[in-house]
């Protein structure tokens, strides 16, 4: 075969014609030997463990291997839309040669920088390529073959990467390009399923944090970047359309943020550009899907347009949040003021729901610091790399994936102001040194530096696990304890105040123009409410979907709440005192409302977490309590 120069173009196929011409017009040098390694191998490993594509296409890649093996010289790559190969699968034959030539996770196999080949025409053209032996624009094609297909986006039609197959020494196979094709057809179904679920999970949170902050400019953002929704004052301070749809660019696209702005689950503030030519800032909170992000719910934190209270990282609620009259709970409310007014480290208890959080704000707006930042972590469901990094910050370069900036961490950004560790006891023991060294020495050392900085912050923490059983079995430091435990704050359970629920049903349906009629009260009266005050908001949200006029009735309700074994368990209620078999009853009925509601979420146990009022560790804990298996039996 002649030289590339030398070749007659017209003799080319019109697909491999035009991408000689955009070589020749590259300058490209036909005698490269091997394609370059951008990646190194703890980059690869790591965006194998984070990347949606590879998540889902190696096990199809391994499917179809498997059913090719015997073809002696077969290789399966996986790559990125720039041509950098994440996955691959070889027969040992072509496994061989692709190492001398670089064709393997890392490498990158772009046409600006190898040419014409099946896998680059296919990432340019973003359709179906075969590229065969001399078609290659480089010598070291020469004895290959090539069948690329596309893999894109369903939601945006944008592209994600491709799968080849590529032969060694051997003419392509006519069915070779069909299986390709099929191979990522169903990489594309799955990335759908899979962003289907990851969007569903993030507009719940975009629907939480709505809630939460009312009258603050919020945005749902995926985790590639793409503007899922927005509210109306973010369009509005952005000038973007309200209410229009979505999702189809990303926010460097819309001119929103700068083109190197980077996003990851480290990612604390983004720069966000509104019409104009002004500037605001948003706090992004990392929305997490299993091992990886959904997404990210951005809060615009813009001068002027809300007082400073509204930031997520100030505390939004007072004591007069607070609502509650029972002697028990009043009690609990008038301790805490005092709690806040001393200074002293907090550990605050309760089940699940019974608003240790809302507690934790009031303290911290009652006190000196009420000026200074309030700073939330939730200790559970993150690994001691993640919590480390998240509580002492990094600098750059500290570990594979660190931001370039590196990280402040939340000692450092609670400087003067309360760190609100929610689950403390799901630390592990090396976390809990960690911790301890730091309430002791009052400084941080962010991970990879030598340097300390002041860490003068309150702690406050808070769990719903009894500590002292925790410390028995070893599982929690002594020490640590007592360094969390100055003060101690102990919130009742909804069913030891139960005349406060009518009070928080006048307070959740206000202004709604819905009443609850006296036999729905009673059944609530009745229910011994496991998931709290949280529960109950949840299923009075639920009555005011499903009521069918203005009234909510007992026929509204779940029908958990209404179910026997609730209403004859008299849990709390000092008027009358028969002997009762309180615990069964209340285990039998926390276990009924978690199987209903993974029910009615069809087996989403994200989603059923969300209408219990539970985070979803604390549904996991509870799944193994009480022995649900993925078949909720």
């Amino acid at each position: 075969m002649s030289r590339p120069e030398q070749t007659d173009l017209g003799a080319l196929r019109p697909v491999v014609r035009e991408s000689w011409l955009r070589c020749r017009a590259s300058g490209l040098k036909p005698g490269i030997s091997s394609a370059p390694m951008v990646l190194s191998e703890d980059s690869v490993a790591q965006l194998q463990a984070e990347s949606p594509l590879v998540q889902v296409a190696s096990p199809i890649v391994n499917f179809t291997f498997d059913a090719i093996r015997d073809i002696p010289s077969a290789l399966l790559v996986v790559s990125d839309p720039t041509g950098r190969i994440l996955y691959h699968r070889g027969s040992s034959n072509a496994q061989d040669a692709a190492e001398r030539i670089n064709a393997i996770s890392g490498a990158c196999w772009s046409e600006e920088l190898m040419g014409t080949d099946s896998l680059a025409c296919c990432l340019h053209l973003r359709r179906p390529v075969s590229i065969t032996w001399h078609e290659h624009y480089l010598s070291i094609g020469h004895t290959w073959t090539g069948q690329s297909a596309p893999v894109m986006d369903l939601f945006t039609n944008r592209l994600t990467g491709a799968i080849c197959l590529y032969g060694y020494e051997q003419e392509a196979h006519a069915k070779a390009q069909d299986l390709v094709s099929k191979c990522a057809d169903l990489t594309e179904r799955g990335l759908y399923a899979k962003g289907a679920a990851a969007r569903l999970l993030l507009y719940e949170n975009y629907a939480s944090a709505r809630d939460r902050y009312k009258s603050d400019p919020c945005l749902a953002i995926t985790n590639d970047g793409l503007l899922l929704t927005a509210s109306t004052e973010a369009s509005r301070l952005l000038g973007i359309p309200a209410g229009a749809p979505h999702s189809v660019s990303t926010l460097s696209e819309m001119g929103l943020i700068a083109p190197e702005t980077e996003l990851s689950r480290s990612t604390e503030t983004i720069s966000l550009r509104g019409r104009g030519g002004t500037i605001a800032n948003a706090r992004l909170s990392p929305v997490m899907d299993g091992v990886g992000i959904a997404g990210f719910i951005a809060v615009i934190d813009h001068a002027g347009h809300h007082a400073p209270r509204s930031s997520p990282w100030n505390a939004r609620y007072t004591f007069a949040d607070i609502v509650g009259f029972t002697p028990k709970f009043a009690a609990c409310v008038k301790r805490a003021g005092r709690i806040a007014e001393t200074g002293d480290p907090v550990l605050i208890t309760g089940e699940s729901g019974t608003g240790k959080e809302l507690f934790a704000q009031s303290i911290h707006n009652a006190s000196a610091r009420r000026s200074s930042p309030f700073m939330p972590v939730n200790c559970g469901g993150m690994s001691d790399e993640l919590l480390g990094a998240e509580l002492f910050g990094y600098v750059e370069g500290a570990f594979t994936g660190a931001t370039r900036r590196g990280r402040l961490g939340k000692f450092r950004s609670a400087h003067g102001g309360t760190l609100f560790l929610d689950e403390v006891e799901a630390m592990s023991p090396r976390m809990q040194s960690h911790l301890l060294r730091v309430l002791e020495e009052k400084r941080v050392f962010p991970v990879g530096s030598e340097e300390p900085y002041e860490a003068d912050v309150r702690i406050l923490a808070a769990t719903n696990v009894d500590l002292m059983g925790r410390i028995k079995d070893g599982s929690f430091r002594k020490d640590l304890y007592y360094r969390l435990s100055g003060q101690m704050l102990e919130i009742p359970p909804l069913r030891e105040r139960r005349s406060d629920i009518s009070v928080f049903v006048a307070t959740f349906l206000a202004g709604t123009g819905i009443d609850l009629a006296p036999s729905a009260l009673r059944q609530l009266e009745s229910y011994c409410w496991p998931g709290n005050v949280r529960e109950l908001r949840n299923v009075l949200t639920h009555a005011q979907q499903t009521r069918s006029g203005s009234t909510i009735t007992a026929a509204d309700l779940p029908a958990y709440v209404c179910s026997a074994a609730c209403t004859s368990c008299e849990f709390g209620r000092p008027a009358r005192q028969e002997s009762c078999a309180t615990g069964t009853v209340l285990q039998e009925s926390e276990r009924a409302a978690i199987l209903h509601a993974l029910r009615n979420s069809g087996g989403n146990r994200s989603r059923a977490a969300v209408a219990l009022g539970l985070s979803r560790v604390t549904l996991y804990r509870k799944l193994k309590k009480h022995h649900i298996q993925s078949d909720y039996s």
